[in-house]
């Protein structure tokens, strides 16, 4: 008799709740991976922005000096009679205020500022004329697109386009050569670039933050904790005249409307503050969460991932 072969047992499927669990650990898996990936370009994001940041804040700073210095000398750039007139007569202060409103002309925020430097004051027209290789890097913008999503594009662009257009000779700014090509996009398409972070969106520039705390906290009089140097393009402190401040209302109106305030924000006396050109990027979460002075929103969160130019070392 031929023996019989044992059937040897077919091989077992794996079982819904085997598949869910295997397919269960995969997603895990995948989502840690996901989860590492991210932190490590998010992270990247960060240094990368810093770099670009260092970088053009040394760009700024270099042209605002420059600029400053020439508009702080009466024998290079005199202030006009209306000036004076802001001034109360007194020739310091009218330099000072000079100083200021031509630093507004040549570093603007807007393109408003662009074609019209002197804002609601017509009397200084004349004083805070357009400049127009300025005017013309905005003509043919599309402003039906500008800050278009409910992002504000237009200071990232106004940067730019001081820094590479500036009127002074060698004074200009190779943006795509120092920032690098992916720091320079048009992100809000119209037709006028902007500089942008790591994450892709637009920085923004304030002029003079005077509403920032961390800002207005150095000082440079370290030794005497009671004195503090903050206003350098002040030193003599001239705006903080207090018989100035309330006798010449139009100059106090007119050069808080137009530059930034001098008194302090509780008690309205004269105020100085550290005043330098700061650029900011929001971070990774695209907020800024900030006032048009550079003071952060009441109740925001939204600041404190912001990436300020001034504390890069």
């Amino acid at each position: 008799m031929i023996p019989r072969r044992q059937r040897r047992p077919g091989r077992r499927g794996f079982t819904m709740v085997e598949l869910l669990v295997v397919i269960l650990i995969l997603a895990v898996l995948t989502g840690l991976i996901a989860s590492a990936v991210f932190v490590v370009i998010g992270g990247q994001a960060q240094k990368n922005t810093e770099t670009m940041l260092r970088k053009l804040h040394d760009g700024v700073q270099q042209q605002w000096s420059e600029a400053s210095k020439e508009f702080r000398s009466p024998e290079k750039s005199a202030p006009s009679p209306y000036v004076l007139q802001l001034a109360g007569g007194d020739p310091a202060r009218a330099q000072v205020i000079w100083m200021k409103l031509q630093l507004r002309r040549e570093f603007p925020m807007s393109y408003d500022e662009i074609l019209r430097p002197w804002g609601t004051h017509t009397e200084l027209q004349g004083d805070l004329k357009q400049i127009p290789s300025y005017v013309l890097a905005i003509q043919n913008r599309n402003s039906a697109n500008t800050n278009s999503g409910g992002i504000y594009t237009e200071s990232a662009a106004c940067l730019l386009i001081a820094l590479e257009n500036h009127p002074h000779k060698g004074m200009k700014f190779n943006a795509e050569e120092s920032l690098g090509a992916s720091a320079i996009r048009d992100t809000d398409g119209d037709g006028v670039p902007e500089i942008v972070d790591s994450w892709g969106r637009p920085i923004v520039f304030f002029r003079w933050g005077t509403g920032n705390p961390a800002l207005d906290a150095l000082a440079r009089n370290v030794r005497d904790p009671n004195r503090r140097d903050r206003d350098s393009e002040d030193p003599f402190h001239k705006l903080m005249d207090g018989n100035w401040q309330s006798g010449n209302s139009l100059g106090v109106t007119t050069f808080q409307d137009l530059c930034h305030t001098i008194k302090d924000p509780s008690s309205g006396a004269p105020r100085s503050f550290f005043t330098i050109p700061v650029v900011v990027s929001a971070g990774k979460d695209g907020k800024f969460g900030l006032n048009g002075d550079m003071s952060t929103q009441t109740g925001s969160a939204d600041a404190e991932d912001n990436i300020y130019s001034f504390t890069l070392k």
